[in-house]
C-alpha cells in the first residue's frame, strides 16, 4: 500500500501539494502507472542559478517514514567525479540539516543549494 493510502498519508499529501503551490508554483504532480506519485519541472534560472533544471522527485514508498524523496535531474549530463551524486544519478541531498522526512518545499531548497554548489563546481572544479 502506497503512504498516501492512510488517513495521516493523505493529510501529508495534501499538505505537501499546498506547499508546493505556494513555493514552487512551476512544478507538476502526477502519478506513474505503478501509483508512485512524483513531481516535476523546472527550477531556475535565477539570481542563484545561471541554468534552467529539469527535475524529477519521486517519492518513495513508505514515505515519509525514514524514506526520502529522491531527486534526479535527467537532462544534464553530469560530468564523472560529479560530487554527490549517486551512481543511478540520484543527487545527494544528505548533508547539513537536511532530513529524510522533509517535505516537498524543503527537499527542493536543498535541490537548488545542491545545483548551486554544482555551478560553482563546475566553474571552479572545487569540490563541496
Amino acid at each position: 500500500m502506497q503512504w498516501y493510502y492512510t488517513d495521516r498519508g493523505r493529510q501529508r499529501l495534501q499538505d505537501e501539494m499546498e506547499l508546493l503551490i505556494i513555493d514552487f508554483s512551476q512544478m507538476n504532480f502526477a502519478y506513474l502507472d505503478d501509483g508512485t506519485a512524483f513531481i516535476n519541472g523546472y527550477i531556475g534560472p535565477s539570481d542563484c542559478l545561471e541554468k534552467s533544471y529539469y527535475i524529477v522527485a519521486f517519492y518513495p514508498y513508505g514515505y515519509p517514514n525514514g524514506n526520502r524523496i529522491k531527486v534526479y535531474v535527467p537532462n544534464e549530463n553530469f560530468r564523472s567525479r560529479v560530487p554527490h551524486l549517486y551512481r543511478d544519478q540520484e543527487l545527494c541531498l544528505e548533508h547539513g540539516n537536511f532530513n529524510r522526512d522533509d517535505d516537498i518545499s524543503t527537499t527542493l531548497g536543498w535541490t537548488i543549494q545542491w545545483l548551486i554548489l554544482y555551478e560553482h563546481f563546475l566553474q571552479t572544479g572545487k569540490k563541496w
